[in-house]
């Protein structure tokens, strides 16, 4: 079973995004739980992992492919 992304085209674009919030948050919110916040940056870290073999996938298809046929 293949893992997918539902985040469209851009999957490292909201990735980041997502860690911006995360360490906006983790900032400007006082007294939050410690096992919050490192919760939020594993789940942040593995948004990242999939947006990383996303854009591998991508890059491997377009090395391989016959640019006559675009």
């Amino acid at each position: 079973m293949k893992f997918k992304l539902p985040i469209g085209k851009a999957p490292a674009a909201y990735a980041g995004l997502v860690q911006a919030i995360v360490a906006l948050v983790a900032v400007y919110v006082p007294n939050l739980p410690t096992e919050l916040v490192l919760g939020l940056i594993a789940g942040a870290t593995g948004l990242s992992f999939g947006a990383q073999k996303a854009e591998n996938t991508k890059t491997v298809l377009a090395l391989y492919a016959d640019p006559e046929d675009e």
